[in-house]
């Protein structure tokens, strides 16, 4: 990762969608670190007297308005008080690092809102409720790819509850469609119980704690929907990329009989190049190598540098060349693991183990 560090890179990340989004992210990243550094350097903190303190002066001003949560407050969290400090303390200072480095970001903004809402539902919603929406929004634009350690780690973790994924990236298991599906229906039920211990139904209602957890849910729940809704419109396909018609279909043929992937199909790699962006549905490449030169000075080594720039997805090489003698090659294997020559004619039980582990990432 640090031997692309370079102004060129820096800029071109700037320019990638929701770039805007990370003074925000480091806003809240050093927010993060500063509340857990503030609680190391006071020692009330250490023996938890001071969260002791906080949790029974709202008990005892009646801030603590839903039973359940009241009931969790006197019978887990005082009778264990210094072990959630130390908890609170370490949970701040990471999340603070990843969101801040952009490492396991999504993860860490988990935590984050699981933080604030425990914050507002202890009957203090300032500033956990601003929070809560900036979190949401980080979440869902998947913000950690961009100029964070996510980037590098979304080759080989895939799902975006755990690590951010760069907004060009096309694979996207299906366990992270039902993980949103869960979220608008937690969010929703959470919306629906906060809504009977509204007390104040007017414009000045903003301190009204059930009033504010009812907005915030139904904003979650509207916001976990769309991004829902986007993932079940998500259809892969794959790309095959030769000037032989004939070889084409005996690719086409051999994918239709094992899988129901809609195929693309181009002859020349300025065609390739076009479609790779144009369409974020594409989840695999399988090209030839060598191209007829009096088209265009472009071949399969092209191909491969133009989608390690801009998409890096999994990459088969579908020819009788062999990797190691192409310069343009280099670090084909290692770039991405789903990386695979098979060869011309393919081996039909290789191809399909290349193809079956990229397409488990959707199963599972």
């Amino acid at each position: 990762m640090f031997k692309h560090l370079t102004i060129d890179n820096f800029l071109n990340e700037l320019k990638t969608k929701g770039s805007f989004l990370l003074p925000l992210r480091i806003f809240l990243g050093l927010g993060w670190s500063r509340a857990g550094i503030e609680k190391l350097t006071k020692q009330e903190w250490y023996n938890g007297d001071a969260l002791q303190k906080f949790l029974v002066g709202h008990l005892d001003k009646g801030d603590i308005i839903f039973p359940p949560y009241e009931l969790l407050v006197n019978n887990v969290f005082l009778p264990n008080v210094a072990i959630l400090a130390w908890i609170i303390i370490i949970g701040q200072l990471l999340v603070g690092i990843s969101i801040l480095t952009g490492a396991f970001t999504n993860f860490g903004l988990m935590m984050g809102l699981i933080m604030n809402l425990n914050f507002i539902l202890s009957g203090a919603p300032n500033p956990s409720a601003f929070y809560v929406v900036i979190q949401i929004v980080l979440f869902l634009s998947n913000t950690g790819a961009i100029l964070g350690f996510d980037k590098a780690l979304s080759k080989k973790i895939h799902y975006a509850f755990f690590i951010a994924q760069p907004e060009h990236k096309t694979i996207r298991p299906a366990a992270e469609k039902n993980f949103f599906l869960a979220l608008v229906f937690i969010t929703l039920l959470s919306a629906i119980y906060s809504f009977f211990y509204i007390k104040d139904f007017s414009p000045t209602s903003h301190h009204d704690q059930a009033m504010i957890l009812f907005i915030l849910a139904m904003i979650s729940s509207a916001a976990f929907f769309t991004k829902y809704y986007y993932l079940t419109q998500h259809r892969i396909k794959f790309l095959i990329v030769d000037d032989v018609p004939e070889a084409q279909e005996i690719m086409e043929d051999f994918i239709n009989e094992n899988y129901e992937i809609e195929i693309v199909k181009v002859s020349t790699i300025s065609e390739a190049q076009k479609t790779l962006l144009k369409d974020p549905n594409i989840v695999l490449i399988i090209s030839d190598y060598n191209m007829p030169k009096a088209e265009e000075n472009l071949d399969g080594g092209d191909l491969y540098i133009f989608n390690k720039n801009h998409k890096d997805l999994p990459f088969l090489l579908f020819s009788a060349e062999k990797v190691e003698d192409h310069e343009k090659l280099k670090n084909f294997y290692n770039e991405n693991t789903h990386n695979h020559s098979i060869g011309k004619p393919f081996d039909k039980h290789v191809t399909k183990e290349c193809i079956d582990n990229i397409v488990v990432f959707y199963m599972i």
